[in-house]
């Protein structure tokens, strides 16, 4: 829901070192070495259904003190509409949105009025999908459907909410810039991003254990420190899989990137700026990205964390989406 109230793309890509097409074991041996393993396989039945609280907040970090300056959550529902030995058919359906009153940022106030214009606009919508045997998503079989309906849903909540004269009178947000180059694509994506993180690891397989690379700076990317733990628990079959990645932004790329940004908005000289960044961002930054899952023996999640963190010389900000099960069929 995230997306489609910003339309922010922010999307992860974590753990690719560490995993494998999943097999189902063919011998004592192939068992064995499963023991040291991990796969994510969808065992799932007909008419399963789980509900979801999808939470999804923003803090600003200040030294010691943590602001929540933007809050939204949603519920939605999965169901299992049919399963054969190829693979399953599912519904994912959107039950409802609220927005969160304690936030009181021009932009939490702006999340609130989206998701009460356009979120409950889009209560009851479905997606239907499909998956691999592994529960893998293989195809989502109605978007064209859900393209024509963002489209005219967010046209319209739009539209009730310029008329508003608290937006009107938002200070600092330009609202008609920010949505201007919003496109379909970005709003059926909107639509998905918890779905696919959801079942993003379907059909893959993990090492038991806990794991730690380092990467160089290189012409393409930053100097980073990759975390990975995988465990299960052989009590009750769940599992989990963390996965941390730490980026170190020097110092002169926070000055590069912030310093174009403020010749187009300020009518400072380049010196000037220039001066004022050397001053103030004299340390590197900090770029952490975690996503954590925990699963059911039958490989559905009951528990998942994404959260972005930027630091730099004590302050920053977080980015955090927090899914949780909330209701399952028996």
């Amino acid at each position: 829901m995230k997306k489609l109230v910003l339309i922010f793309v922010c999307m992860l890509s974590l753990a690719g070192s560490l995993y494998s097409r999943a097999k189902v074991p063919q011998s004592q041996d192939d068992a064995a070495k499963r023991d040291s393993m991990v796969d994510v396989i969808g065992w799932f039945e007909k008419n399963d259904t789980l509900d979801y609280w999808i939470q999804e907040s923003e803090w600003k970090i200040n030294g010691k003190d943590t602001i929540k300056s933007a809050a939204v959550s949603s519920k939605v529902r999965i169901v299992v509409t049919d399963s054969t030995s190829k693979g399953y058919k599912m519904d994912y359906t959107f039950l409802d949105f609220r927005g969160d009153s304690l936030v009181e940022s021009a932009m939490g106030k702006l999340q609130n009025h989206i998701v009460e214009k356009f979120g409950k606009k889009i209560i009851g919508t479905t997606v239907h999908f499909e998956t691999d045997e592994y529960g893998e998503i293989t195809k989502f079989t109605n978007l064209s459907q859900i393209k024509k309906q963002a489209k005219g849903l967010f046209k319209d909540a739009m539209t009730e909410i310029f008329a508003l004269d608290e937006i009107k009178n938002l200070k600092g947000v330009n609202i008609k810039s920010m949505l201007k180059d919003v496109d379909v694509d970005e709003l059926v994506d909107g639509y998905l991003e918890e779905l696919k993180l959801l079942f993003m690891y379907h059909g893959k397989s993990f090492n038991v254990g806990e794991f730690k690379e380092h990467e160089d700076s290189t012409a393409t990317s930053y100097e980073n420190d990759t975390y990975n733990e995988v465990y299960k628990n052989p009590e009750n079959g769940t599992y989990a899989i963390e996965t941390i990645v730490v980026n170190i932004i020097p110092k002169d790329n926070v000055r590069a990137f912030l310093g174009g940004i403020a010749e187009q908005y300020t009518d400072k000289s380049t010196e000037e700026i220039n001066k004022t960044l050397n001053e103030v961002f004299d340390e590197d930054a900090t770029l952490e990205d975690y996503l954590g899952i925990k699963y059911m023996g039958y490989g559905m999640p009951y528990d998942l964390l994404k959260q972005k963190t930027i630091s730099m010389k004590g302050a920053g900000k977080v980015e955090q989406t927090y899914i949780y099960l909330d209701y399952i069929s028996e």
